[in-house]
């Protein structure tokens, strides 16, 4: 049976659990008895500082602020063996305690490991010439304890000049790491299903990872969706300029230029006007800037449509995935999207999607 097949089945088994591990992250228990799932949530937004949430009810007092937790679901369907996905790996806040209860309970809150990373550096950072901005990173997440698993294609890449960092709120680790990260064309940092960190460069190829369709006899989608499309704001030609040249920059040495000439509502075509946007970035190459500047475009471009719809629990979603949708009462025929968001109950209710258009 293929994860489709097993997702969209027509009866669905479905368990949830929960992992205590220590502050490397190694497994310490097995706490699902402890785990109660109505109350009990894991969230996902690709758009925040810190993507991975989680809301958790459960009747076990823990060591706050060290004890890391994983909540996983499995799924099973017409006597299949059960599939087990794992849903993050979080730093728990101080708990509400919930008194009067029996037994007596605590509502918590749980952000992934990007939020050990979310503060401020607390000295100056520099990068000398020549530093390798992979390497650079590695070390940074290896004194946070999170396991490093960013693609190496660009571990080859140094900078141009040297850079520095200095003590400021603004400059978190976080935000060095995904400045480091722009710098050569990649993405910004992201954990896996285990808590590891993920990054590669913006002009990999994404797979599309599910087709959704309300109109399907198998359909998981819920009945009430709702799309909506703005693009008032949206540009349709961008000016991207390298900082950093001592040359004049110009197209293809230090410019790049997109024009959206025809391509939908908000095209220079469509709006009858060109709606410019300029964009002064740092990066170590010409080919960075133009991998920056194909990031901006795209996700300047997603806003001009959205989807949001619930639909029942899906594990296989996890970080900013590629979709399709296709909708007749909504005039959509496998039309492509990005799942910007999404909220997973820990009780088996139906989770909510939220989809922004790729173009």
């Amino acid at each position: 049976m293929t994860t489709v097949d097993l997702i969209e089945a027509p009866v669905v088994g479905l368990s949830f659990g929960l992992d205590l591990l220590d502050s490397t992250g190694a497994f310490v228990a097995d706490i699902t008895t402890d785990l109660v799932g109505d109350g009990s949530t894991v969230a996902r937004r690709a758009d925040n500082t810190i993507h991975g949430t989680c809301n958790l009810v459960i009747t076990r007092q823990l060591v706050w602020g060290s004890a890391r937790v994983r909540p996983w679901v499995e799924v099973s369907a017409e006597g299949e063996t059960t599939t087990r996905w794992n849903l993050g790996v979080y730093a728990l806040m101080t708990p509400a305690r919930n008194a009067g209860e029996v037994p007596e309970t605590f509502t918590v809150t749980g952000y992934d490991l990007l939020s050990h990373l979310n503060t401020p550096y607390g000295s100056t950072f520099a990068a000398a010439v020549s530093a390798v901005p992979l390497t650079l990173i590695a070390t940074m997440l290896t004194a946070a304890g999170i396991t490093n698993a960013i693609d190496q294609t660009a571990i080859g890449s140094v900078l141009a000049t040297a850079m520095v960092w200095p003590l400021d709120e603004k400059n978190t680790t976080l935000a060095i790491i995904n400045e480091l990260l722009a710098l050569i064309g990649y993405g910004p940092l992201w954990l896996d299903r285990d808590g590891r960190a993920r990054s590669r460069p913006l002009d990999a190829d994404d797979p599309t990872v599910w087709a959704y369709s309300a109109d399907s006899a198998t359909t998981t989608v819920g009945e009430s969706r709702t799309l909506t499309a703005d693009y008032w704001g949206v540009p349709n030609r961008w000016v991207f300029v390298r900082n950093g040249t001592t040359a004049v920059p110009s197209e293809g040495a230090g410019i790049y230029t997109v024009d959206n000439l025809a391509d939908g509502p908000a095209s220079q075509a469509g709006r009858g006007r060109i709606i410019i946007k300029p964009v002064w970035l740092d990066a170590v190459s010409q080919t960075a800037l133009v991998s920056q500047g194909d990031a901006i475009v795209a996700a300047d471009k997603r806003v001009v449509s959205a989807v949001s719809f619930a639909a029942t629990p899906n594990p296989e979603h996890w970080h900013n995935d590629r979709v399709t949708f296709t909708d007749a009462a909504l005039s959509l025929v496998a039309s492509p999207f990005r799942l910007v968001g999404w909220s997973l109950p820990l009780n088996g209710g139906d989770m909510t999607l939220e989809l922004e258009a790729t173009v």
